[in-house]
């Protein structure tokens, strides 16, 4: 597991680099929207080894107490959170190229290296913390078959995690939305229903969401394929 945290680390950080590199090495300005998002697609992952850590300080020390409140806290964050890791696929789209006019001195070969680490960043982010969710959870309601994590019942919480995180992205994309407007559900809700009372909406935002969602689950599938492959 430490393996795996050190790896998707590093891909963190090497999406960073290439963002804050931007500006020294071609002269033009910082794009500081990719330095938030990258920081927002780290923080869900941040909040689930938190949850972990809590989890087991409190078993170690065999109390609850504080270390669940903790730990609860840390799952809430990392759950509102999650769909900010994936938002990171939205990048592709090279839209920060027309945002500064100095970026026809940026080669676009380098931009698209830099969208295309921060999208694979974002990916694995959501892909570690979903993946250790459903192992712990296979864990639980499979527990005495030979390899939990290939047993059925288990693959809904994938399933239904990157549908909900697909549909966070669209919002989040299309409706201009963040996490923490979840702290203001009368405005949230009133910037949905403006959303949605537009024509051809609701088509988009189920299109937008099952492309999205299959996307995260295959890549998933391949991922959790090499994972259970190596460990048998």
């Amino acid at each position: 597991m430490m393996t795996l945290l050190v790896a998707t680390g590093l891909l963190n950080a090497y999406a960073m680099v290439l963002v804050l590199a931007r500006p020294l090495c071609f002269h033009t300005r910082l794009y500081r929207p990719m330095v938030l998002n990258i920081l927002l697609s780290v923080f869900p992952l941040a909040c689930f080894v938190g949850a972990l850590e809590a989890f087991d300080a409190g078993a170690s020390q065999g109390r609850g107490g504080w270390w669940v409140l903790v730990a609860a806290v840390a799952v809430v964050l990392w759950f509102c959170f999650l769909p900010n890791s994936s938002y990171l696929i939205t990048e592709l789209n090279l839209s920060h190229r027309t945002v500064d006019p100095e970026t026809a001195t940026v080669p676009l070969w380098y931009d698209i290296v830099l969208v295309l680490a921060m999208a694979l960043s974002g990916i694995v982010n959501t892909l570690v913390t979903v993946f250790t969710a459903q192992y712990f959870i296979s864990a639980i309601v499979a527990w005495d078959a030979p390899h939990p994590m290939l047993v059925a019942v288990s693959w809904t919480v994938p399933a239904v995690m990157f549908v909900i995180v697909a549909f966070g992205m669209y919002i989040g994309r299309q409706v201009r939305l963040n996490s923490w407007d979840l702290v203001r559900p009368r405005r949230l809700l009133a910037k949905l229903r403006q959303h949605f009372a537009a024509a051809h909406a609701g088509r988009q935002a189920v299109g937008f969401t099952l492309v999205h969602a299959v996307l995260l689950f295959l890549v998933y599938s391949c991922f959790v394929g090499i994972s259970v492959g190596l460990g048998a």
